[in-house]
């Protein structure tokens, strides 16, 4: 939820923003940044088999930064030992139950979960090369199956395997005997979790899939026949509860955390949950009705529910707090006399149990919260009397002992290396520690920095012009921000959504910028519509000439595919109140993920948006293939990537990516945006005029880039005090043969 801030006030921290960061570049001519939700492919792999304990030569450099940070993101306990998977670290580990690793196995991409059935482990790992490998309780790897675009949860019956790939919408059905996938079971959006309870699966979907305008919008849970592999029903969550992470299967019901968001109210306050609320959802699984309920108390939230798990004795159910990193621990008989006396009509709070979701403080007295040392907690298992919790940003697991609640024991993956800027923002934007009351981090809104699928009334631009939420990808390299552009820089939107709207007035200025940071590093990740290889199909390519041809490409050039400027939309006036407001033309990058479309949220298929936009008539194969385009876009041959352009204007101040006459172009950052070899690069900045004649030019060498690093490169050109407008700046980065690393990067004087 991001906020302008008042003039006076944004403008000061603007340039306060300014300076440190051109301190920070004119100190550092490569920053190494942490592998954060970076793109990992095929691309140059000499293999994608695991490797025991060690790395896999030239594959492993080329995907994660070279001390990668320990990062814990699930967790399995069985006799034989402790297994966890490292998102950041590529890796899955065995520990003796005292804690002592025994074995490691590294993987080409990042690994999601892993779990135990009948002896053997199952690991869910890669994104667009997305793969189960299934080993033995010592780590012997005995085989490796290719599944849909990022694994993210496995359930296994008898020889028969399922695998919910959260980016293809779709469980993957595996024969484990044969090692072959046997069918693709569609589901909703973004399925992140399942649970079983007798013949049926229930996967949990992270984000609702509707028009934003619908009257109710929530995750929903897909509920599959196991024995036949079909898709039973889907079951939509209470209005406002999205982004679901944990599930787990009781006796007769299941249970799954989320969010509750209240999008329907102006964002006006954080005070006992007015924007995000924080809770679970239980279905009774005889009628498959789910009814909601919330884990905050009135005057402190309980941000970002993660992971659940149940005491042995079912006497207790623990939820992972990510946003507070505490472990919420509910009395399951006082609940469920509670409930009961809800659905008889004898409770004096409420008489129907579908208002639950609305009461702060119905579960109170029968609710305790234990607090972490650690950073991040994510997932959590119960062992003979004690509970296990992953701590992803600390690099550990917290032992806890069931009977008095304590920490009687840290497991430590690793030393941890220095945090970087980008480590640090990504911890901050998954906590509530820097909100108001802890109801909410930036991630409640912005999950992975990526858009809920909601629409939101923010007071940047005034009450009463709800929008939907926006991706944070390439923020702060198209200039300005929000739907409506009221904010002239993504620095200001940072500064202003800490500072005004979480209150966060004690937090320091250096822990911002650290969020800037994190979002800078944002990459996308491949989209789904690729070739394994990571390359357009043949109907993208078909597409991307159209795309040309039709005219897209005037407003979306690449490769930032915006023109950073002002434009109506053929969707104002759907709602009555945006008829004569124009809006920022938005990046199509990685728009496969930032469903549903425009600035109301009106749309859920990409041609529906096309044919509105395009003026001329369009064949339906022209239609497909230009969808098909639009929905591959990302960093495809872009090796590097200019992120931003520091100019100096005549009053001393620092813009971004903007030419302002007089001014002196100081510097721009590039960041490497795809893996495989280390190139050099050579970078050529001309200035010119409107009419294509050189003001300026000049030609500089550069050192190679790790994966997902950036530097910056001087230019000090001074801009004449008459460039008219049509004059532009432009980037061109080749390697020593001459050849393209990266498309012309233009930034154009408007004048």
């Amino acid at each position: 939820m991001f906020k302008k801030m008042p003039g006076a006030k944004t403008q000061l921290d603007r340039k306060r923003i300014i300076v440190v960061v051109l301190s920070l570049l004119a100190s550092v001519a490569v920053i190494t940044a942490g592998l954060i939700l970076a793109s990992c492919n095929k691309r140059n792999d000499p293999g994608t088999e695991p490797g025991v304990n060690g790395v896999i030569t030239g594959l492993l450099a080329s995907k994660k930064a070279e001390n990668p940070f320990f990062s814990p993101s699930s967790i399995e306990i069985v006799d034989s030992g402790i297994y966890v998977t490292d998102a950041t670290n590529f890796a899955v580990y065995k520990l003796s139950h005292e804690g002592k690793i025994e074995k490691t196995v590294y993987f080409s991409s990042t690994v999601s979960r892993v779990r135990d059935f009948d002896s053997k482990l199952f690991v869910a790992w890669g994104e667009l090369d997305g793969s189960v490998s299934i080993f033995d309780e010592d780590l012997n790897l005995v085989k490796t199956v290719k599944v849909g675009h990022t694994p993210s949860d496995i359930f296994v019956k008898g020889n028969t395997a399922f695998v919910a790939n959260t980016f293809s919408d779709t469980v993957s059905v595996i024969d484990i005997e044969e090692g072959t996938v046997t069918g693709e079971i569609p589901v909703s959006r973004e399925p992140f979790c399942m649970a079983a309870l007798g013949n049926y699966l229930y996967v949990g979907c992270r984000l609702q899939n509707k028009s934003a305008l619908e009257e109710d919008l929530s995750s929903s849970v897909v509920k599959i026949d196991i024995e036949s592999g079909k898709v039973e029903k889907t079951i939509e969550l209470q209005d406002g509860a999205v982004n679901v992470k944990g599930i787990i299967a009781l006796d007769s019901e299941i249970v799954l955390t989320h969010t509750v968001a209240r999008y329907s109210y102006p964002t006006t306050q954080l005070d006992r949950g007015w924007v995000n609320t924080n809770g679970f959802t239980v279905i009774d699984t005889s009628t498959d009705t789910p009814t909601a309920y919330l884990l905050d108390e009135v005057e402190h939230g309980a941000a970002n529910p993660w992971g659940v798990a149940v005491s042995g004795d079912g006497k207790e159910l623990y939820f992972c707090l990510a946003g507070t990193s505490e472990v919420m621990v509910l009395d399951t008989t006082k609940f469920n006399q509670k409930v009961k006396k809800i659905k008889t009509g004898k409770d004096n709070d409420i008489s129907n149990p579908n208002d639950a979701i609305d009461h702060i403080e119905l579960l109170s007295g029968m609710k305790s919260r234990i607090k972490l040392d650690g950073e991040g907690a994510r997932d959590i298992k119960v062992y003979k009397g004690n509970i296990y919790v992953a701590e992803y940003f600390t690099g550990e697991i917290a032992v806890i002992d069931y009977g008095t609640h304590s920490i009687i024991n840290k497991i430590s993956l690793g030393e941890q290396p220095e945090m970087t800027p980008e480590r640090l923002g990504e911890s901050i934007w998954f906590s509530a520690k820097y909100t108001y009351q802890n109801w909410e981090s930036c991630s409640s809104c912005h999950p992975y920095a990526r858009p809920d699928g909601l629409n939101w009334d923010e007071e940047g631009d005034g009450i009463g012009t709800p929008k939907n939420t926006k991706s944070m990808m390439f923020s702060h390299r198209t200039p300005p921000v929000l739907t409506t552009g009221c904010v002239e820089y993504a620095e200001d939107n940072v500064m202003g959504t800490f500072r005004e709207a979480f209150r966060s007035a004690a937090l320091e200025d250096e822990k911002i910028f650290a969020v800037d940071s994190f979002l800078r590093s944002q990459l996308p990740v491949d989209s789904p519509y690729l070739t394994s290889e990571g390359a357009y199909s043949a109907s993208a390519l078909r597409g991307k000439e159209l795309f040309a041809e039709f005219g897209c490409a005037a407003c979306h050039p690449a490769p930032l595919y915006t023109d950073m400027k002002f434009h109506k939309s053929p969707y104002l006036g759907t709602d009555g109140t945006w008829e004569d407001r124009e809006f920022i033309t938005p990046t199509l990058v990685e728009i496969w993920r930032s469903a549903p479309y425009t600035y109301c949220g009106c749309e859920t298929d990409i041609k529906s948006v096309i044919k509105k936009f395009i003026r001329k008539d369009i064949t339906n194969d022209q239609l497909s293939d230009l969808a098909e385009f639009v929905l591959s876009i990302g960093v495809v041959d872009e090796y590097y990537g200019v992120e931003q352009v520091f100019v100096k204007n005549t009053s001393g101040d620092t813009v971004i990516s903007r030419l302002e006459n007089g001014g002196e172009i100081i510097n721009f950052t590039i960041r490497r945006q795809l893996p495989g070899e280390d190139k050099t690069y050579q970078v050529k900045i001309t200035l010119c005029s409107a009419d294509g004649s050189v003001i300026e030019e000049k030609i500089v060498d550069s050192p190679a880039l790790k994966f997902n690093t950036f530097a910056s490169v001087p230019c000090n050109i001074k801009i004449p005090e008459n460039l008219v407008t049509g004059s532009y700046l432009e980037i061109l980065v080749k390697d020593s043969s001459g050849a393209d690393l990266a498309t012309p990067y233009r930034l154009n004087y408007n004048g």
